[in-house]
């Protein structure tokens, strides 16, 4: 089903609305698409559906919702491991490892979606729309991945600066 939950749409609309839809990579060419400038219902059934346009239009409003907030959490753990290295090792390195991964991730992303589902003989709205929801499913994951991480380092660094060392499993 293309249903958005309630809270996502808000959290579109509160991003639209301040004029920025936070993204991880070049997306521009995924939410500048022509489709994207009608006006559908995502309220629809994608089982009953799966090459139209609305389930096209759907799947990107849903990816750039999901990039949106793993753009988020990309700042948040950027954030915390700056600050982190800083009690630990005063050294910037974990951040700039981490940004340099994302960037290889993100481009690990788009040529593996791009790989299985942009087949020259495929339907344009039928690939699109599998296309679209690989490259969500991968950002879900990656998503995942983040927040954990940003617990663990939001542990890491309360409990360093309550005890003035780092949790450490011995």
């Amino acid at each position: 089903m293309c249903t958005i939950s309630k809270m996502k749409q808000i959290l579109i609309i509160l991003l639209l609305l301040n004029g920025a839809v936070y993204a991880q990579g070049d997306i521009d060419q995924i939410k500048n698409q022509p489709y994207m400038k009608l006006n559908i219902d995502c309220s629809c059934d994608a089982d009953s559906c799966v090459s139209s346009i609305r389930n096209r239009y759907c799947a990107n409003l849903s990816f750039q919702i999901t990039d949106s907030l793993l753009s988020v959490s990309y700042d948040s753990l950027l954030v915390l491991m700056r600050t982190f290295s800083s009690l630990e090792t005063k050294s910037d390195s974990l951040a700039m490892s981490f940004i340099k991964m994302q960037k290889e991730w993100r481009n690990y992303r788009h040529e593996h979606c791009k790989c299985f589902w942009s087949d020259p003989d495929c339907n344009s709205n039928y690939c699109g729309t599998l296309y679209l929801k690989c490259m969500q499913y991968l950002t879900e994951i990656r998503l995942e991945e983040l927040n954990r991480l940003i617990e663990y380092y939001n542990k890491q660094i309360y409990h360093y600066k309550e005890n003035g060392t780092p949790i450490r499993k011995d």
